[in-house]
């Protein structure tokens, strides 16, 4: 294996000893996180994103948006990104969908495909070319139905498929 990535929630804490790991293994180590989006329709119920650093920028941007999302954005007790935010702060970042609880995920499983298209439509403006399709099969409910929904969805909308799985 060339490369993995490796996410925290929210922050990038094991960043570190993952890197040093990867390194002495002879694997690429990519740094990210995975973050809530506030959605301020259901402010309870936050959006999923993976963002990972492409670049030293990107780990940068990555940072000030982490800070900012446990200084400014705090919902429900989580650190949330507000969508604007990531205008400012895509550059070297690659985005992953959040699978079926990202923000294309919700829209495919409540059959808004219109919603889903605008979310692509958006996300791509700021992530162009580094934009993925998040997909897993960890037996969580409605998950297949969403893995068909998305590789569709994919394909329609020319975006590449990447598969993740949670480590606990």
């Amino acid at each position: 294996m060339p490369a993995v990535a490796l996410t925290d929630i929210a922050n990038v804490f094991g960043a570190a000893k993952f890197y040093r790991a990867a390194v002495a293994a002879g694997v690429k180590p990519l740094i990210g996180a995975d973050v809530w989006m506030a959605r301020p329709s259901e402010p309870h119920k936050p959006l999923r994103l993976t963002l990972l650093c492409q670049n030293e920028v990107g780990y940068r941007n990555l940072s000030r948006l982490l800070t900012r999302a446990y200084r400014e954005g705090q919902q429900s007790g989580r650190p949330c990104l507000v969508r604007e935010w990531l205008m400012d702060h895509a550059a070297g970042l690659i985005a992953l969908s959040g699978g079926h609880d990202g923000e294309i995920g919700v829209a495919l499983l409540a059959g808004n495909h219109a919603a889903a298209k605008a979310a692509i439509e958006e996300l791509g403006r700021w992530f162009d070319n580094r934009f993925y399709v998040e997909l897993q099969r960890v037996g969580q409910p409605r998950q297949e139905e969403y893995n068909h929904a998305a590789v569709a969805f994919a394909a329609e909308m020319g975006l590449p498929v990447v598969a993740t799985n949670p480590v606990m």
